[in-house]
């Protein structure tokens, strides 16, 4: 806190309590607003990292049991047995 005798106010400088890029928006911040400085700007990007590589994760693996299911649908089971090569299935 900082005194400004000649404004007569405190100056209070603080960085803003906020856990993703969604928080700041919702009250009025932008990226551009935290310091260069702070600590904070690099939580938020972490925390928004991680959560795209988590919702991609979750769209890789929905993708790969949508064609395990479509896989066992055309092609005989021997084919599709992890075991066994397809080079040694014949149709």
């Amino acid at each position: 806190m900082v005194s400004l005798p000649e404004a007569e106010c405190l100056l209070f400088l603080c960085s803003p309590r906020v856990k993703s890029l969604e928080d700041m928006h919702r009250i009025g911040l932008f990226f551009s607003d935290l310091a260069l400085h702070d600590p904070v700007r690099g939580l938020i990007l972490i925390s928004h990292q991680r959560r795209r590589e988590r919702e991609l994760v979750k769209k890789l693996d929905e993708a790969s049991n949508h064609l395990k299911v479509h896989t066992f649908g055309i092609l005989p089971f021997c084919c599709v047995s992890l075991e066994i090569p397809a080079k040694n299935c014949y149709l």
